[in-house]
């Protein structure tokens, strides 16, 4: 009897599995979001992308930081919606946030101490300055990521729509597992194959300041249960 017990436990897990796949696939289509990621998980860490907050409290902030972690939970949501699954991807993202924002984890404009006036007079590029949690820059990237996420031109009539947190959360990342922002994918660097911290700058923005978030990285890496 007992090895019609395991058999039947096996198809119980299978047919859950099946149920919960097919509910993601829904999710994602239902928010916009590509289903079909073309991420295979054989080329990543598993992981249930769950953060500790008190392992969060010790280099970021605190479990009370409402709109810290409203954020965070955003851009996380986007991560399983898309496919990602190496938490060690989603770490170095994180990372990248907490540099670009300036610890702030909220979307951010260019020289977003200044007002919209000295934007206009000293951004030859305006009104397509960076805008979001990395920085969305030019008109013709604005149309490539309302193309990719299917906005209907939203972006193109308000480019302050990436100021939004979902729309925002998109762009970064899907647009660092598709290289938009330099040709560089994030599984460049990380992968089974390797984790380089380091090197993973590249995705968003050449060498600048890539020790420094690396070091962020490898905090978030820990915060994951």
């Amino acid at each position: 009897m007992q090895w019609r017990q395991i058999l039947n436990e096996v198809v119980q897990f299978c047919i859950s599995y099946q149920k919960q796949k097919q509910k993601n696939h829904t999710h994602a289509d239902d928010v916009g979001l590509a289903s079909d990621t073309g991420f295979a998980s054989d080329n990543v860490a598993t992981s249930s992308l769950e953060l500790n907050p008190q392992k969060v409290a010790q280099h970021f902030f605190q479990p009370d930081a409402e709109v810290h972690w409203k954020n965070t939970r955003c851009i996380i949501h986007s991560m399983k919606a898309y496919g990602l699954q190496d938490h060690r991807q989603a770490a170095y993202i994180l990372a990248t946030v907490w540099h670009e924002t300036n610890a702030t984890m909220q979307p951010v404009k260019e020289a977003y101490w200044l007002s919209e006036a000295w934007r206009q007079q000293n951004l030859s590029y305006y009104p397509w300055y960076g805008r979001g949690y990395v920085q969305l820059t030019w008109e013709a990237n604005y149309k490539k990521a309302d193309d990719a996420l299917k906005l209907n031109g939203q972006l193109l009539k308000n480019p302050d729509t990436v100021m939004q947190m979902e729309i925002s959360a998109q762009i970064l990342v899907w647009g660092c597992m598709q290289g938009w922002f330099t040709g560089r994918k994030i599984s460049d660097y990380i992968s089974t194959q390797q984790c380089d911290y380091h090197q993973a700058r590249r995705v968003v923005n050449g060498m600048d300041r890539a020790d420094l978030i690396a070091q962020y990285a490898q905090h978030w890496e820990h915060a994951f249960y």
